[in-house]
């Protein structure tokens, strides 16, 4: 059985039926309604499926129906924790951006949109935060080489192709059909912009990547990081070798241990290269996340505004729990996370004061 799975960062892709370099044309510079991203950059000419939550978002949305013709910017938060973020809160390059089509998620106000990515933006002020956030921008060019006589540029894309499709097929991460997806765009130079969002690059990575003008520049920074990426993965496979064995549900947190202790010998002996320390030390980062995430649940609820004080009050998080506002009078969304031993005891609490709609959810990685 194939248990490979698709990454929650595979875009849904379509094909652009004209000329992809009519997207990336300068705009009138000026003020643009703008939708702020917690971890995701997006490139000129994707196609980019997002979910939107937060009040400024939805109420752009709501306008961008009314209004299907604006043109927006999209530009990237420097902490996604960041709830209503400022001008020095965003990360300064962008896109502008069309909504494609909305999608409505019942039983929550959230909203899954598909936009399409346009040409580049650099902020220059931000100007209003309600109803929703307005930045005033500049355009900034997008150079694309001509695929047929720059000779770098086509040993650029086809280094670039090949190293990111073969690292899409040694990771369990991907579908099958994420290469088919790269593989429909007709344009190579879509397909670089996609690849840059596809792979799993830091988000410092990809800003540096947007911020190119040049688009062979660019695919010489993806290539650099995605070389990181890779030898990442070589030594947590050499470390996982020294460990791996059939594992049964009481042997998993064994198995962890078993990874931390190695790396930490790795590390101790002293004799690794600052670039290997780097890397391991990532591994070790990783890996604490994941077993401080062990035997959590994150819970979100819908809470009545006037017992919030002793909802709050009965949760033992690690911190204050996120509070957020609901479109219903009254009401506001609490979430929080919760040590699955107490977990039954706090919900039926919780349950006796009103709260609603609770819903759980298992915690993959935890970062403190």
């Amino acid at each position: 059985m194939d248990n490979r799975r698709t990454s929650t960062r595979i875009q849904m892709i379509a094909d652009y039926e004209g000329d992809p370099k009519t997207l990336i044309e300068d705009q009138e510079e000026g003020l643009y309604p703008t939708l702020c991203m917690r971890d995701i950059v997006v490139f000129p000419t994707n196609m980019t499926p997002i979910v939107v939550g937060r009040k400024e978002s939805l109420n752009l949305v709501r306008m961008l129906e009314k209004k299907p013709d604006t043109i927006f910017c999209v530009f990237c938060q420097k902490n996604k924790d960041t709830e209503s973020p400022y001008e020095e809160d965003l990360y300064p390059v962008g896109v502008f951006a069309k909504l494609i089509k909305v999608i409505k998620m019942p039983g929550t106000e959230q909203m899954s949109i598909i936009i399409q990515g346009l040409g580049r933006c650099q902020m220059k002020h931000l100007v209003q935060k309600e109803p929703y956030t307005v930045i005033d921008v500049k355009s900034l060019p997008e150079k694309w080489p001509d695929e047929n006589n720059d000779e770098l540029f086509r040993m650029l894309y086809e280094n670039f192709h090949y190293e990111a499709t073969d690292y899409i097929k040694s990771s369990a991460n991907y579908s099958d059909d994420a290469i088919q997806a790269i593989n429909e765009l007709s344009s190579i130079h879509m397909q670089c912009n996609f690849m840059c969002s596809l792979l799993p690059f830091s988000i410092e990575d990809k800003i540096k990547m947007l911020k190119e003008e040049k688009l062979s520049e660019r695919i010489m920074i993806a290539i650099r990081s995605l070389n990181k990426v890779r030898h990442l993965l070589r030594i947590q496979t050499e470390i996982e070798n020294k460990t791996h064995y059939d594992l049964d549900e009481q042997q998993k947190e064994y198995f962890l241990k078993q990874q931390i202790k190695n790396i930490k010998e790795e590390l101790g002996e002293g004799n690794a290269s600052p670039e290997k320390k780097e890397i391991l030390d990532e591994l070790l980062f990783r890996m604490n996340a994941v077993k401080t995430a062990e035997d959590k649940k994150y819970v979100l609820m819908n809470a009545p505004k006037d017992r919030l004080d002793e909802i709050i009050a009965v949760l033992p998080g690690m911190k204050s729990p996120t509070v957020m506002p609901l479109a219903q009078e009254g009401w506001c969304s609490v979430h929080t996370v919760l040590d699955e031993k107490c977990f039954w005891e706090i919900i039926g609490k919780l349950k006796a004061l009103g709260a609603e709609g609770i819903l759980v959810l298992p915690i993959e990685k935890m970062i403190l």
